[in-house]
């Protein structure tokens, strides 16, 4: 279960097909439930308790995109509380924390921007939750390097809008993702 918000939808990939979580549930061979919300993904636990009730090997949260807007202290606050939240109502459950791709005009600032500070703040709250004995099946991914081109080429290339991924763009986010999934799933 991927619970994320327009990029996980899939907003511009060129076909269904395409989108990232289509793409990386053929790769695994198995079903990857696709819930991402344009512009609401903010670490709900409603939202959370309708995915719980889905029988998933895993749970990736990848909420920041549209959470880093609100504030670091918001992304720490709101991660640490649905992780044990989830914990509450499955206690062994995996989970995967995804920081997020960097996007919009991050491009272009410097290294102390409000996609760094966010995904600052939710590798805090994973080593926060692992310091208090939360951290089997926990884990957190810094999703920075999802663009990576084998050329070196410029990241937001892999973008219609410098946030939402094109076709290709998912694609390189499948390569990302695969062999991390992978290597967290127990068959």
């Amino acid at each position: 279960v991927w619970y994320g918000s327009s990029i996980t939808q899939g907003a511009c990939a060129s076909k269904p097909g395409d989108a990232y979580t289509n793409a990386i549930a053929r790769a695994l061979r198995r079903p990857v439930a696709n819930f991402g919300f344009a512009g609401n993904c903010f670490y709900e636990h409603e939202v959370v308790d309708f995915l719980l009730a889905i029988d998933a090997a895993l749970y990736v949260v990848d909420c920041n995109p549209n959470s880093e807007a609100w504030g670091s202290d918001f992304v720490h606050n709101r991660s640490v509380a649905l992780v044990r939240y989830m914990r509450q109502r499955k206690p062994n459950v995996t989970i995967v924390l995804a920081s997020g791709t960097q996007m919009g005009p991050v491009w272009l600032e410097g290294t102390d921007n409000q996609h760094a500070r966010g995904t600052r703040a939710l590798s805090r709250a994973y080593d926060e939750l692992v310091n208090q004995g939360l951290g089997r099946g926990l884990s957190f991914v810094d999703v920075d390097g999802s663009y990576a081109q084998p050329d070196g080429g410029i990241f937001w290339e892999m973008t219609v809008d410098g946030i939402h991924p094109s076709s290709l763009g998912m694609e390189r986010i499948t390569h990302f993702w695969a062999p991390i999934l992978l290597e967290r799933l127990t068959y």
